[in-house]
C-alpha cells in the first residue's frame, strides 16, 4: 500500500481525498435520511399500533401454511372469542380449532383456494368462544408479497357480525313471516277473488234475470186488467208511480198523474168525494182499505174504479200507499141491471102474494061491508016507524066499519107499491107483524087455523125497508097457512124476541113438513113443493135475498113436523 501511496502523485492524492470527502458527506446525508426514516417508521408504527389497538376489528397476520398459523393478532381477539393474543399465537391450530365444526370444511376449502390462487380470502363463518358461545365473524385477508413478488404472508381483518347475523336471521324470519302472511293473504285474496268472480257472475245472471223479469212484468203490467200504482201517504195523496196500462183505460199517460199531485183527486165524481176521503181513515187504522168510486176519463165520461189500497211502513212509519185500480164499470152495470131485475121480481112476487091472498082480503073487506049493509037496513026500518033513537049509533058503527075497510085497502095500496119508493128507516118490528096479519086474520079463521102470537109489549126496533120486511113475513105466513091447512091440528105460531144485538122472528106451522132432501133447495129460485098453479117458486128466494141485504139471515128447520122459519136481523142502536 505504501508502494501505491509512494507511487501516487500529490495531485492524485488530493483528488482521492476530495472523493473521500464527497463520499463521506453522502454517507452522512444517507445516515441522516435513514435516521429520519427510522424515526418516521417508529412514529408510523406507534400510530399503527394505536390504530390497531383501538380498531373495532381483529387484525392478524398468518402464515401461508395449511393451518394458517397465526404470526400476529391484535388485542381485539380477546374481546371477540376470549383468548389473549399470546394464547392465540402460542397454539398454531387455535384458529382452526375455534371455527365451528359445521363451517370448518367449507372455510378450509375457501382458504386453500385463496392460497393456491393467491387471491383475497373472504368468508363468513361461526367461531366458538372460550366459554362455548358462538359468534359470527366476517373474515377478509390478502396475500402480502415481497419486492420480488414472492408471497410472504396472509394479512387480514375479522369483524364481529354477530348482531348483523342475528338481525339477518330476524330479518329472514320476518321476511318468512311476511312471505307466509303474504301467501296466506294471497290465498285469501284468491279465494275472495274467486268468490267475487262467482258473485259477479251470479249478480250478472241475476241482473239478466231481473232484466228479463222486468221486461216480462212490464209486458204483464201493460196487459193486466188492473192498474198498479203508488202514491203519497199524506196531503193530496198524489201519485208517485202509475202503470203504463192506465193509458188504455183512461186515455191519460202515467206522467199526467205523477207530474200533478192533485190530478187524481180532481177527477173524482163530486158525489163520491166526501165518502171516498172519509173512508181513507180505515186505511190508516187497519193498514188496508177497499172502495169503489166514479172517475172521469179523458173523453169526459165516468168509469167505476174498484180501488184496493195498502199502507206501506218502514221502521213503523208510513212511507207510501201501494194500490191497484180495476175498472168495474161493466160489473156495476150488470149489478144495476140485476138489482132492477130483482126489484121487478120482488114486485112480481109481491103481486103474486096479493093474488094468493085475494080471497082472504075479500073476506076481510066483506065483513065490514056486510055490517054496513045490516046497519043501513035496520036504520031504514027505524026511520019508517019513526024510531030515531038508535040512528046515531048505527052511523057510528057504519063509520067504524068504513074505517076498518079503508085501513085494509090503504095498507093494501101501500104494500102494492114498488118497494124502491120506501127508504130504510127505524121501524118497530112488532107493528110490522100486526100489519102483515091484517091480511090473514079472516083467512085463518075461515080455514080453522089457530094463530098463536108471542109478541113483546115493548117496541123491537130495526133499521129496514118496512115494506120489504113485511113482504118476507107475508110470504112466510102464506107458506105456513098452506102447510097448516094440510095438517091434522091446524096451527101457526108467530114469535118475536130480541137476543142482545139480534132481533129474531120465527114462523112455525104444524103441517106435514118438508122432506129432508128438499130442505137444502127451498131457497133456490123457482123451486116449489106446491101443486101447479099455486106459487111461483120465487117467494123464499126473494125473501132470503131481502133479509141478507138487511145484514140478516133466513134459515129453516124441518123434521117433517113442525116446520120453523127463523129471521135474524141486527137490532137498531138505541136512540
Amino acid at each position: 500500500m505504501s508502494t501505491t501511496f509512494n507511487s501516487l502523485s500529490q495531485a492524485e492524492l488530493l483528488q482521492e481525498l476530495e472523493e473521500l470527502r464527497t463520499r463521506n458527506q453522502e454517507l452522512e446525508t444517507e445516515v441522516a435520511t435513514l435516521t429520519r426514516r427510522e424515526m418516521s417508521l417508529q412514529e408510523a408504527e406507534a400510530k399503527y399500533e394505536t390504530l390497531v389497538r383501538y380498531f373495532p376489528a381483529v387484525t392478524y397476520v398468518a402464515a401461508l401454511d395449511d393451518s394458517s398459523t397465526t404470526i400476529y393478532v391484535s388485542p381485539q381477539i380477546q374481546k371477540m372469542i376470549g383468548f389473549t393474543p399470546d394464547e392465540y399465537k402460542q397454539d398454531p391450530d387455535i384458529w382452526l380449532k375455534q371455527v365451528h365444526p359445521e363451517d370448518r370444511n367449507r372455510v378450509m376449502e375457501e382458504l386453500k383456494e385463496s392460497h393456491n390462487q393467491h387471491t383475497p380470502f373472504k368468508s363468513e363463518y361461526r367461531m366458538q368462544t372460550r366459554n362455548g358461545d358462538v359468534v359470527w365473524v366476517h373474515d377478509e385477508a390478502v396475500v402480502v408479497h415481497d419486492k420480488f413478488g414472492e408471497p410472504l404472508c396472509l394479512q387480514g381483518v375479522m369483524l364481529d357480525i354477530n348482531e348483523k347475523k342475528h338481525a339477518e336471521v330476524r330479518l329472514l324470519e320476518y321476511q318468512q313471516s311476511l312471505e307466509d302472511k303474504a301467501q296466506e293473504r294471497t290465498a285469501e285474496l284468491q279465494k275472495i277473488n274467486a268468490q267475487l268472480t262467482s258473485e259477479i257472475e251470479e249478480r250478472r245472471q241475476v241482473e239478466l234475470t231481473l232484466a228479463r223479469t222486468n221486461e216480462q212484468l212490464s209486458l204483464l203490467l201493460e196487459n193486466m186488467p188492473v192498474v198498479p200504482y203508488t202514491c203519497k201517504a199524506e196531503g193530496d195523496f198524489g201519485a208517485t208511480y202509475m202503470s203504463p196500462n192506465i193509458t188504455s183505460l183512461t186515455g191519460f199517460y202515467p206522467e199526467d198523474f205523477t207530474s200533478n199531485s192533485s190530478f187524481w183527486a180532481s177527477r173524482i165524481h163530486p158525489d163520491d168525494q166526501e165518502r171516498l176521503f172519509q173512508g181513507l181513515s180505515n186505511l190508516f187504522e187497519h193498514g188496508y182499505h177497499e172502495h169503489e168510486y166514479r172517475w172521469q176519463v179523458k173523453d169526459g165520461s165516468y168509469i167505476w174504479f174498484s180501488d184496493y189500497l195498502r199502507l206501506v211502513h218502514q221502521e213503523n212509519e208510513p212511507t207510501h200507499i201501494s194500490g191497484v185500480w180495476k175498472d168495474v164499470t161493466e160489473r156495476k152495470q150488470v149489478i144495476e141491471e140485476l138489482r132492477s131485475t130483482q126489484a121487478q121480481l120482488v114486485q112480481s112476487a109481491k103481486l103474486a102474494s096479493l093474488g094468493e091472498m085475494a080471497t082472504g082480503i075479500a073476506h076481510e073487506i066483506n065483513q065490514p061491508l056486510q055490517a054496513i049493509n045490516g046497519y043501513a037496513d035496520v036504520g031504514a026500518l027505524d026511520c019508517e016507524i019513526q024510531d030515531y033513537a038508535s040512528i046515531p049509533e048505527y052511523f057510528e058503527n057504519i063509520a067504524s066499519c068504513v074505517a076498518k075497510a079503508a085501513e085494509i085497502t090503504n095498507h093494501l095500496r101501500t104494500f102494492g107499491r114498488d118497494s124502491k119508493l120506501h127508504k130504510r128507516q127505524r121501524c118497530n118490528l112488532v107493528q110490522v107483524v100486526h100489519n102483515a096479519l091484517k091480511f090473514f086474520n079472516q083467512q085463518l079463521r075461515s080455514r080453522g087455523i089457530d094463530l098463536i102470537l108471542s109478541l113483546p109489549n115493548h117496541p123491537i126496533l130495526i133499521e129496514c125497508n118496512e115494506i120489504q120486511i113485511e113482504q118476507v113475513l107475508i110470504n112466510l105466513l102464506n107458506n105456513a097457512k098452506d102447510a097448516a091447512d094440510l095438517g091434522e091440528e091446524k096451527q101457526i105460531s108467530v114469535r118475536l124476541l130480541q137476543e142482545q144485538s139480534l132481533c129474531c122472528l120465527e114462523v112455525e106451522d104444524n103441517g106435514p113438513g118438508i122432506a129432508s132432501e128438499a130442505v137444502s133447495k127451498v131457497f133456490d129460485p123457482f123451486y116449489t113443493t106446491k101443486e101447479v098453479g099455486k106459487g111461483t117458486g120465487l117467494g123464499l128466494s126473494i125473501s132470503i135475498s131481502i133479509v141478507e141485504e138487511h145484514g140478516g139471515t133466513l134459515s129453516v128447520q124441518s123434521s117433517r113436523n113442525p116446520t120453523l122459519f127463523r129471521i135474524e136481523l141486527p137490532a137498531a142502536d138505541s136512540p
